[in-house]
């Protein structure tokens, strides 16, 4: 059996300090928290930005990289920056290199970017090779290209790639 300590729903919500404590000293065998939902709408994702202030973010991220390190488990979070594009995921991991640097952690951080490209996109409905949902609104290589940013859902398998490596924290985009 696998023990996941989850501290909250998203990074930078909060949490109760005193279950995080609780949680590391039961032995998860890794930390897992969400950068954000759909819950907040489209415009992060549009504008590939957090909900949620770099300060916020990064006090309550140095609690996680120390809580990581006194369990001595992986460290994971995925949709980072709330939205998971590009952008917000190399905002998490300058967050993360800012913290170490200023802790004197050293750590093997993996990053998996998720962001497509809409020219490549527009080839694959070409294809045939994507399709909208059903009773979604019909897509075309013009909708791919208004797109300000298109990022993949991707499974579990890289993630545990990733951890597979051995690294310590794991920044995904989605």
């Amino acid at each position: 059996m696998t023990r996941v300590l989850v501290p909250s729903g998203a990074l930078g919500l909060g949490y109760d300090r005193a279950a995080l404590a609780a949680g590391v000293r039961a032995r998860p065998d890794i930390i897992a928290i969400d950068g954000g939902s759909t819950d907040s709408g489209p415009s992060y994702l549009g504008t590939g930005s957090s909900k949620y202030s770099r300060a916020s973010t990064k006090a309550e991220w140095a609690e996680l990289m120390a809580a990581r390190a006194e369990a001595a488990v992986p460290l994971v979070i995925g949709t980072a920056g709330t939205c998971g594009a590009d952008a917000a995921v190399d905002w998490l991991l300058d967050i993360t290199r800012e913290i170490a640097a200023e802790t004197g952690q050293r750590l093997r951080v993996a990053v998996l970017k998720s962001e497509q490209n809409p020219g490549e996109m527009a080839e694959a409905l070409k294809a045939g090779r994507i399709a909208p949902l059903p009773a979604a609104p019909e897509i075309s290589a013009e909708t791919f290209a208004s797109c300000s940013h298109i990022v993949a859902l991707a499974g579990v398998e890289q993630i545990q790639a990733a951890l597979a490596t051995g690294a310590d924290i794991v920044i995904a985009g989605r």
